[in-house]
């Protein structure tokens, strides 16, 4: 300072700067030197510096999020959208791209490929199912007409079976065991059908009583028609003809029988398998059985036996082939018996 007065006006100048502390130094003359020593201000420039950082971490921290975000759009958010459209189009084609992948994206679409698989295939299986269920029930309506068809058809022909079976055994009554022969007789009858093929007579016959009892070939309708053309010959060789042999009337109903079946011009083989009694009355408590038998026999228990005893007829049928009657004759036994003695007729 080269004077008193600019070093005051300097100090005065200095008063609210920066200087925190100063040092006057004389050196002699009109020479002084000032130090001054002064700080920052610690807030001085701070914001700025602030503000700054600030914005670095903000781009920072936006960069990584935009990093985040594409990095879970590739690996996330894509594979959901692709699996999102695999359930909303019904379609694998989206899978195909990600079952490639060893993450667990990778995994879930094999996984829902096989599933879209198994129901592709559970589903054609439930068409099949379905179409046969169908079928099915186009069948049972079928059935149910056919069987209703089938109901109706039956139960006219049991009606009308039944209606001949009334027939039939009103011709058997006609022909039960005569009073004044028998002390006392009984019947058991019961055909394999509605009707059947035995038949059982029993009429008196000039000073005789004959028991006939037949069994034809066949059951229900074929063995009741040939019942019919047995029980026809046996009236006309007994009562029209007036034949009382146990022999004869088997021989006249053999030929009739033949003559009936046009069996000498065909193979039809059916026939009847038949034993006849004829009872004479000797006395009041003797009898005379005269038995004849077409491979039947004839049984019967005395007074004096418990044992049931047997008569075996002739080996040969009525009716049939020559082949099959052969030339073996009806022969007849005699048997006598007495009141109490049983005798028994009888099909196979």
């Amino acid at each position: 300072f080269t004077s008193e007065a600019d070093k005051e006006e300097y100090i005065e100048s200095l008063n609210g700067s920066d200087c925190v502390q100063s040092v006057l130094k004389d050196f002699g003359g009109n020479t002084t030197a000032h130090l001054c020593f002064s700080y920052p201000d610690p807030s001085a420039g701070l914001f700025d510096d602030l503000a700054s950082m600030f914005a670095f971490v903000c781009v920072q921290m936006l960069l990584i999020i935009f990093l985040m975000l594409w990095y879970m759009n590739r690996k996330v958010t894509r594979p959901l959208l692709k699996i999102s459209e695999t359930f909303r189009t019904d379609s694998t084609e989206p899978l195909s791209s990600l079952m490639d992948k060893p993450d667990e994206f990778g995994q879930i679409s094999k996984m829902m490929m096989t599933f879209f698989e198994q129901r592709e295939e559970i589903t054609m299986q439930n068409d099949f199912l379905f179409q046969q269920k169908e079928e099915i029930e186009s069948q049972n309506e079928q059935m149910a007409s056919l069987n209703k068809s089938l109901t109706s058809i039956n139960k006219q022909m049991t009606d009308s079976i039944t209606y001949a079976s009334r027939l039939q055994h009103s011709m058997l009554l006609a022909h039960a065991p005569k009073e004044g022969w028998f002390d006392d007789g009984f019947v058991i009858y019961h055909p394999k059908n509605i009707v059947g093929g035995d038949f059982y007579m029993a009429q008196a016959a000039g000073d005789y009583c004959l028991a006939i009892l037949g069994d034809c070939t066949g059951h229900g309708v074929p063995g009741a028609f040939m019942s019919l053309i047995g029980n026809r010959i046996l009236n006309e060789v007994i009562n029209v003809r007036k034949t009382y042999s146990p022999k004869d009337i088997m021989d006249g109903l053999n030929i009739n029988v033949v003559k009936a079946l046009k069996q000498e011009q065909s193979s039809n083989n059916d026939g009847m398998d038949t034993c006849l009694c004829r009872v004479e009355r000797l006395s009041d408590t003797e009898y005379k059985i005269t038995f004849c038998g077409a491979k039947r026999p004839l049984y019967y228990i005395t007074t004096t036996s418990d044992d049931v005893q047997e008569l075996k007829g002739d080996r040969k049928s009525i009716g049939g082939t020559q082949k099959k009657r052969g030339n073996i004759q009806f022969t007849d036994q005699e048997l006598l018996l007495h009141s109490g003695d049983i005798i028994f007729l009888c099909s196979d």
